[in-house]
């Protein structure tokens, strides 16, 4: 009898662990990562380029930045108080101040001779066999999804997956604003009209502002960018688990496979 309520005890545990694990998971996936963009470019700044972008997760207890400026990028990461990646780059560096030069010989032995290589294929053709077995792939299943059957359905779902995602991805806030010029003004003058219809069709007219520089010898873009917003990852999962269910997507997707 005892036996058999420890037997009972350690299930009723394990199951335990696994409903915490479970819940664990799912609201570490429904807190969203919030992310912060700013960019600023122009020739008449003397920094040329600038750009920040802001991560963080957890109520900012894992944070990463990643700064541009003066064609240097630096990227830091912190998690709690804790820099991440800093300490392997010191490593890293130390171990080669320690390491001995190629040219130099040890007192271990003998240089041991390199392997004749010449049999082997160059690095060349080794790349061009990969790259056109990859297209061969992309072709062969190209074909058979423009020849599947209920293809039509397939399109369908899938929009309507592509949709919901970018719905989730969209940021809350984004404001661009600047001046974009070519060298010829007829294409700059294009360039607006197409932009004004864009602008117009999405409604978008208020958070993108751009005006023509029909004076510049050259192209040139000067912007200035501000992006704001989140990403759930149990929000983003919801449309692809459910696209994937669907009986002609995962009908195809084991086709494929197979």
């Amino acid at each position: 009898m005892i036996v058999l309520w420890i037997i009972l005890w350690l299930i009723l545990g394990v199951l335990a662990l696994f409903v915490s694990v479970l819940l664990l998971v799912l609201v570490l996936l429904a807190i969203p990562i919030r992310y912060t963009v700013n960019m600023e470019n122009g020739e008449a700044r003397e920094d040329g380029t600038n750009a920040s972008v802001r991560v963080s997760y957890l109520f900012k207890l894992i944070r990463a930045y990643y700064d541009y400026k003066n064609g240097d990028g630096q990227l830091k990461i912190r998690v709690l108080w804790f820099a991440v990646g800093e300490r392997k780059k010191k490593i890293k560096a130390h171990v080669e101040t320690d390491m001995p030069a190629e040219n130099e010989s040890t007192e271990s032995g003998p240089i041991e001779d390199k392997p004749d290589e010449t049999a082997r294929p160059s690095k060349f053709q080794r790349f061009f066999k990969s790259a056109k077995d990859k297209i061969e792939r992309i072709n062969h299943n190209a074909n058979t999804v423009l020849t599947y059957p209920n293809l039509k359905t397939i399109i369908s779902l899938s929009v309507n997956a592509l949709r919901k995602i970018f719905k989730i991805l969209k940021p809350k806030y984004f404001d661009i604003s600047g001046t974009v010029g070519f060298a010829d003004p007829s294409r700059t003058g294009l360039f607006i009209g197409f932009y004004e219809a864009i602008t117009q069709t999405l409604k978008i007219r208020k958070n993108v502002r751009l005006a023509g520089n029909f004076d510049t010898p050259h192209t040139t873009a000067e912007l200035r960018v501000v992006v704001r917003g989140s990403i759930n990852i149990a929000r983003l999962l919801l449309p692809v688990i459910g696209l994937l269910l669907k009986k002609p997507i995962h009908i195809l997707i084991s086709d494929m496979l197979k």
